[in-house]
Formats: C-alpha cells, structure tokens, sequence
C-alpha cells in the first residue's frame, strides 16, 4: 500500500517521530488526547542563527527575507493563533522593497528582535485530537 520508502529514510513508528522539521509527539495521546507538534532542535537552532546574523549584521537581501519568512512562518503559524505572523510582514515588505544595499530599517529590525525573543520561548503546539 502507498509509495515504498527507501530503506535509508525509513523510520519506525513510535511516539514521537521527526519529520521534515518537525517533531510530532504523540505521547499525551491517552493521558490528554493531544498530538504536541514542535520544531527539531537543529531546526530552530538554524533558524535562531539567521534571525542573530541579520540582527548583528542590520542587513538582509530581498532574497534572504524571503526565505526566513518562510521558515518562521512554518515554525510560528501553530503557535497561539499565528501570533509571529504580524511581525513577520516587516520581512514580507523588506523582501518585495529592500532597502539600498539591503539595509534592514527599524521596524524590520524590531521585528526579528520580537521574533528572536519569540523563538526562545516558544512551546509545543497542542492539537486536541477531538473537539
């Protein structure tokens, strides 16, 4: 049945698997009925250090905003009703209109400051597996 994963890739199932990403845990199944979905480590530790090097740096191509915005996005969007994606319009406006020589303004900068600080706290996504 489906498609025949390649033996390198293949992953037995247990209770908390990664995938693209992602970390869905599904311990609290019988004790909450919830699936906790998270970011892996690596992931967030990528992500962070983006978000530091266009801090320290004050500068970010339209390109490069493009692609944080993307993967903050993903990370953020589950969390507390989207609440990352009002700051990540900063990202969104430096990427279709970067600054000369991709100066990020201060606005864009109090951004990824939010988001950093955002990142560092951020908990487990918590999908109720009934209503």
């Amino acid at each position: 049945m489906g498609f025949e994963v390649s033996a390198p890739k293949h992953v037995r199932a247990a209770e908390s698997n990664s995938f693209v990403g992602m970390v869905t845990d599904m311990s609290r199944i019988m004790a909450d009925g919830v699936v906790l979905m998270r970011p892996t480590a690596d992931h967030m530790l990528k992500v962070g250090a983006a978000v530091a090097k266009h801090i320290s740096s004050g500068r970010m191509s339209g390109a490069e905003a493009g692609l944080l915005h993307g993967k903050l996005m993903f990370i953020l969007s589950p969390n507390f009703s989207r609440v990352g994606r009002a700051p990540l319009q900063a990202l969104v406006h430096h990427q279709y209109h970067p600054a000369a020589g991709s100066r990020l303004d201060p606005i864009a900068m109090d951004s990824l400051a939010f988001v950093r600080d955002l990142l560092s706290g951020l908990p487990d996504a918590r999908i109720p597996l009934a209503p």
